[in-house]
């Protein structure tokens, strides 16, 4: 039986979900990421002022979807779980009939799924993967069109027959982090969410009440988390100065969760209350 996390972009899985992989791994459960919006750019990349920014920060080229799945692949399978790409374009990417992007600036990547997108019709339905044990869907904390995309249409998805999986929502790091490391680098004019107010915002977006539950992870899958995030060497800049600086955020987060349940380390998933755990 598989648990699959449901990973917005090359990164997110690993970053929110990291001790929790490892220590399924260890206790001999298979783990599966689906990472969705990976797909190669588009040539010429947009014109957009984010991606203006990014590409030059990524250092990746016109197309640094090669390196950003080698990235993801090293990093997922650094923690003992498989490896499934998506063929979404990240948001930066998409264009209207006019070759205008849908989503130019960091204000609109953190504000409202624009109704013409194209991903508002495509399908994440589980309900034949008769293999699933737990599937585990963004939370959507800090307000990124794909993530609330993902979290939108895997609940979409979840309608109708009730699911014979487990079904859990992840709070994302670093977006639920209090240390705010989402404004490590912030060129829009609009206030960005983080903290527990992300996660309380996102929270009502869901289809009803939810409860949290805090997973414990060892000082072995800390490790191995951090070690995984440094996989992705293109992203670091995005929160961190150094990978040093990364490494020690991840742990300081981790144990914030922890001791909000009594343990040293954890990851929190919130659970609707109409299902069980």
């Amino acid at each position: 039986m598989t648990h699959l996390i449901l990973s917005p972009h090359a990164d997110d899985a690993v970053l929110s979900c990291g001790g929790l992989m490892h220590t399924l791994k260890q206790q001999g459960e298979a783990v599966e990421v689906l990472t969705l919006t990976v797909a190669d750019v588009p040539y010429p990349p947009p014109n957009s002022p984010v991606v203006l920014d990014l590409h030059p920060r990524w250092g990746l080229g016109d197309n640094p979807y090669i390196v950003r799945r080698a990235e993801d692949k090293a990093a997922v399978e650094r923690l003992g779980a498989k490896i499934v790409f998506g063929d979404w374009l990240d948001a930066i990417y998409r264009l209207d009939a006019n070759g205008q992007a849908y989503y130019p600036s960091y204000d609109s990547l953190f504000a409202d799924i624009h109704p013409d997108d194209p991903v508002l019709k495509l399908v994440l339905d589980y309900h034949q993967r008769a293999d699933l044990k737990a599937l585990y869907i963004p939370l959507a904390a800090g307000n990124h069109v794909d993530h609330q995309l993902v979290r939108n249409l895997a609940i979409r998805g979840l309608q109708g027959t009730p699911p014979h999986f487990e079904v859990y929502f992840y709070e994302e790091y670093p977006y639920a982090a209090e240390t705010n490391e989402v404004l490590h680098f912030h060129s829009g004019d609009k206030p960005r969410l983080y903290g527990s107010t992300a996660v309380q915002t996102a929270l009502k977006t869901l289809p009803g009440p939810a409860s949290p539950t805090v997973r414990a992870f060892d000082e072995a899958a800390l490790h191995a988390k951090i070690e995984a995030v440094a996989c992705y060497a293109s992203q670091i800049s995005s929160f961190w100065n150094s990978t040093s600086e990364m490494g020690q955020n991840v742990r300081e987060y981790a144990r914030f969760v922890g001791g909000s349940a009594g343990i040293e380390f954890g990851e929190r998933l919130w659970i609707l209350n109409t299902n069980s755990q």
